[in-house]
């Protein structure tokens, strides 16, 4: 999908071994020329920069696992080509990853 320009991957995750590695998925998401993926499968909560790609699990609204055991969900807003990922939780309120 695209959004405001920006080319947009969102894929469960499973099929690109997200629970051992993000290789996979950044290739794939670069090979669909695409600067965002969106990925679940682990439901745990996280965002990852490889050079100009941007990868985001925004966690699990069910079944949260990880460190942070929040029902959560992200927001990416882009400004000026940077993106900035907020993520939340079910309450609304912003979840620190410090």
């Amino acid at each position: 999908m695209e959004v405001d320009g920006v080319k947009i991957l969102v894929t469960h995750g499973h099929r690109y071994g997200v629970k051992t590695s993000l290789t996979e998925l950044e290739h794939a998401t670069r090979a669909k020329s695409c600067q965002i993926a969106f990925f679940g499968h682990s439901h745990v909560l996280g965002v990852w920069r490889e050079e100009d790609i941007l990868l985001i699990n925004p966690g699990s609204l069910k079944f949260p696992k990880g460190a942070i055991r929040q029902k959560t969900y992200a927001i990416v807003r882009n400004c000026d080509h940077t993106s900035n990922v907020t993520f939340y939780n079910i309450d609304g309120e912003i979840i620190n990853l410090g």
